[in-house]
């Protein structure tokens, strides 16, 4: 995939390719925003770009020699890119970088590092990737992605050209969902991604949505299974606060045409007749609330049964 079928981020396309003309690339760039809304997907197209033997006039690549095929696979000998292992990018890993780092490019073009979910970095491999940072070698260039840049060093940070990515607008997502999915659910899942069609693609987030409706509708004994992952958990939760915004919205206009949830209509409607508006809205500010303390290390299983109480048939909260 090249510039040219990123959809949604014209304005840091333009940017980058205008760095790439001029020839005034930084040593590294930390591209910031949102989970799903295209960040490495773009740099990956820079990375092509930087290596491209086609490369077109207004600086993107063509996405079809030998180079931009080998980067799309991830097996081009001058591009690298890091996951994390385990939930941590390693001391090891960033090692690794060093040693890839320290040999000229292989085809002639930028030697291109990208580092997914760079906030995972731990304090050892944050501090052995500044150094790196502090003195790039010639002809490369690091691309870090993080949805949670604040979490990472200010040292770290301060030494990229930060870039910051917006969720997509409503047609763009439409569009690329059209490509993969039929119109009724390509509707559907654009209203769920919320801008970023990158969550719902690959079908994680849509199997959470049944299970979290499933867990509703046998809410009343409460036998819910506390969550494995983290990732869950958020879902759970995006999941409960947009059941209250169509709760809300659906009492408030009677109009199902706003709903995000709209498949879910004969629920939603069950739902809105059993409490009152304001009720509702206490609801949706204690989920808010609980949302936000997600990043401290909160009990599993009593979280859930809060929640869960919070959404129980006639245990709306107190006006």
């Amino acid at each position: 995939m090249s510039f040219k079928d990123i959809r949604g981020h014209d304005g840091v396309i333009s940017i980058l390719k205008g760095t790439i003309k001029k020839g005034r690339l930084p040593n590294a760039y930390i591209f910031t925003g949102q989970d799903g809304i295209g960040k490495r997907l773009t740099a990956l197209g820079l990375a092509k770009a930087l290596n491209c033997q086609d490369i077109s006039d207004d600086m993107d690549a063509c996405g079809r020699c030998p180079s931009c095929k080998r980067i799309e696979k991830g097996v081009h000998p001058d591009t690298l890119i890091v996951e994390p292992e385990g939930g941590q990018i390693l001391l090891e890993q960033v090692r690794a970088i060093e040693e890839f780092l320290s040999f000229k490019a292989y085809e002639g073009g930028m030697k291109v590092v990208v580092i997914d979910d760079a906030e995972k970095l731990n304090p050892s491999s944050a501090n052995a990737l500044l150094k790196t940072l502090e003195e790039p070698p010639a002809g490369s260039l690091l691309i870090l992605i993080s949805s949670i840049p604040d979490i990472l060093p200010a040292t770290v940070v301060s030494r990229c050209h930060r870039v910051n990515f917006s969720p997509l607008p409503a047609d763009d997502v439409r569009e690329i969902l059209s490509r993969r999915f039929d119109n009724e659910k390509a509707r559907l899942l654009s209203l769920l991604s919320e801008g970023r069609p990158g969550l719902v693609i690959d079908g994680v987030q849509m199997e959470e949505r049944e299970r979290f409706f499933n867990e509703l509708r046998g809410i009343e004994g409460l036998e819910l299974e506390p969550w494995k992952e983290r990732d869950a958990m958020d879902m759970w939760f995006k999941n409960a606060y947009c059941l209250m915004r169509d709760i809300v919205v659906y009492k408030a206009t009677g109009d199902e045409k706003l709903l995000i949830n709209f498949d879910k209509i004969a629920y939603i409607k069950a739902m809105a007749d059993r409490c009152g508006l304001h009720q509702f809205l206490d609801i949706a500010n204690e989920l808010d609330r609980i949302t936000g303390l997600l990043r401290f290390n909160l009990n599993k299983s009593i979280t859930l049964c809060y929640a869960g109480l919070l959404l129980k048939t006639g245990e709306c909260v107190d006006s």
